[in-house]
């Protein structure tokens, strides 16, 4: 079981979808049933934070550490949304 996050810090996989720039929420609904998306379950929902997410997308095939802090940077300065600067 991960540890703890506090309230205020967790999000929809919706958001971790739309965050991270996946297409939808379903590959990291797989990731949080398998235990590689660190993620905490509350009724049918899953609920992550953005640093968990970092962890998995750092983790994944392909997927340096620097790309993981491109998209961080990115979503800092309110890009992500399609457009890329």
């Amino acid at each position: 079981m991960p540890e703890r996050p506090r309230v205020e810090d967790l999000i929809t996989l919706a958001e971790a979808a739309h965050i991270g720039g996946y297409a939808g929420q379903h590959s990291l609904s797989q990731a949080a049933r398998r235990g590689s998306l660190k993620a905490v379950q509350r009724g049918r929902l899953w609920l992550t934070t953005r640093d968990w997410l970092e962890e998995y997308i750092a983790r994944r095939p392909g997927n340096a550490p620097h790309e993981a802090q491109r998209r961080a940077r990115q979503r800092e300065r309110g890009y992500g949304e399609g457009e890329q600067r």
